[in-house]
């Protein structure tokens, strides 16, 4: 018998595994986030005004379930999980992690202060209203200091400071572009970046993959990801240590996480920590590193059908790996209209080439690199090393060529 599944929000991909599967959905969103293939996929769509109380997306949850019972739910980006773990309470339904858990992971002062409080990471942070409050933090502190909002997506809003000219500068640039978001600062963490794949069942965290990142120097914005990271055994089990203690620190229960960490000379550190699968076509990119034996979306989509996957994960993710997957982003260079593109079907042809994919069209607009939504296309490719995977990835998105008019 097909099971109804109430899905929060997006991530059209894993809903149309569940659609695959032979489930039918409902989708619970907010109105600004309809789609035009919605019908395509859906049951039924059902939205709420943005901002809606807790009331109102139980009230909805609770006529939905009228109508035709909800076998379970799912939510899997940052957006609308606290509205999908109030419904699944509601309904008495399964949902990965509670409200409270999905808070505290959202919203970055609260995860640094759990973490320092149980001695997991002493990084010191600060919601900031004004100028003099940054300035009282900095006293603490000392420059450079990562100016961000407490809870956004895709790396919005985040700056780097190294005086007080700059530190006026980046608050106006803040308060005029995100005025409807808080701002947070934290100490600045020197070192190597990496994000960290885990999944969780019943409160046991497995680790089944760290990723190297690499990041846009001024804004921090995502440029590029290799799977699995080339580092040491020792290092590598450090870091899952880490965080793993991190995830129980924060009361992490189920499915899938994505944590970022840094590691500096002083030790691990996070960046921040997320439950849901990592984004920027990194499920994609472990699918490569064993040869397409496993889809993780696959897993995701039978763990909210209520499978227990994790002797998946762990059989498809051990030992060593043959085949290593990058992925790298072209970020805009030139700001106008797109006249022209050339070299897309020669760059898709190139040796271990899996992906090429432009965001961009003929007439489209180029704005500066905000955020990840503001890059203009990727290419994925495979090697045998984690170096020849990255160049194979950089040489094929870059042999695209934009004519930018101004």
């Amino acid at each position: 018998m097909s099971k109804h599944v109430m899905v929060f929000g997006g991530f059209f991909p894993l809903h149309e595994r569940l659609v695959e599967m032979g489930a039918s959905l409902t989708i619970l969103t907010t109105t600004d986030k309809i789609k035009a293939h919605y019908p395509k996929i859906y049951k039924r769509v059902v939205t709420l005004e943005k901002g809606a109380k807790r009331e109102d997306w139980i009230a909805m949850a609770k006529a939905i379930d009228e109508i035709e019972k909800v076998d379970a739910i799912g939510a899997f980006q940052d957006y609308l999980q606290k509205e999908a773990a109030w419904a699944a309470e509601a309904l008495n339904l399964p949902f990965d992690n509670t409200a409270d858990v999905v808070r505290l992971v959202e919203n970055k002062n609260l995860m640094r202060d759990r973490l320092r409080a149980a001695g997991v990471d002493k990084i010191k942070n600060a919601v900031i209203n004004n100028i003099e409050e940054a300035l009282a933090f900095v006293s603490e502190v000392s420059y450079p200091v990562i100016l961000k909002p407490t809870d956004s997506m895709g790396s919005t809003g985040i700056y780097k400071i190294e005086n007080e000219k700059e530190l006026r500068e980046k608050i106006s640039d803040f308060k005029s572009k995100y005025p409807h978001l808080q701002m947070y600062m934290e100490e600045f963490i020197e070192g190597e970046e990496f994000s960290v794949e885990a999944f969780s069942k019943n409160g046991t965290h497995y680790v089944y993959g760290i990723t190297k990142k690499y990041k846009e120097l001024e804004r921090f914005v995502e440029i590029g990801h290799t799977v699995p990271a080339d580092i040491r055994s020792e290092k590598e089990q450090e870091i899952k240590s880490f965080v793993e203690k991190v995830l129980t620190c924060l009361g992490v229960m189920n499915g899938p996480t994505h944590t970022e960490v840094m590691i500096s000379k002083d030790g691990i550190h996070v960046v921040e920590t997320h439950t849901r699968l990592g984004g920027d076509m990194i499920p994609e990119l472990y699918s490569y590193s064993v040869n397409n034996k496993v889809d993780i979306l696959d897993l995701v989509a039978r763990h909210t059908l209520g499978e227990n996957v994790m002797e998946e994960f762990k059989k498809h993710f051990k030992g060593e790996k043959e085949i290593f997957a990058s992925i790298f982003y072209k970020i805009p260079e030139k700001l106008g209209v797109v006249k022209r593109i050339s070299g897309l079907s020669e760059a898709k042809a190139k040796e271990g080439v899996q992906q090429v994919e432009l965001s961009v069209k003929e007439g489209d607009k180029v704005t500066e690199l905000l955020n990840s939504f503001t890059r203009l296309g990727f290419a994925i490719a495979t090697g045998r090393t984690a170096e020849e995977s990255l160049q194979r990835a950089k040489e094929a998105i870059n042999s695209i060529e934009m004519e930018i008019e101004e």
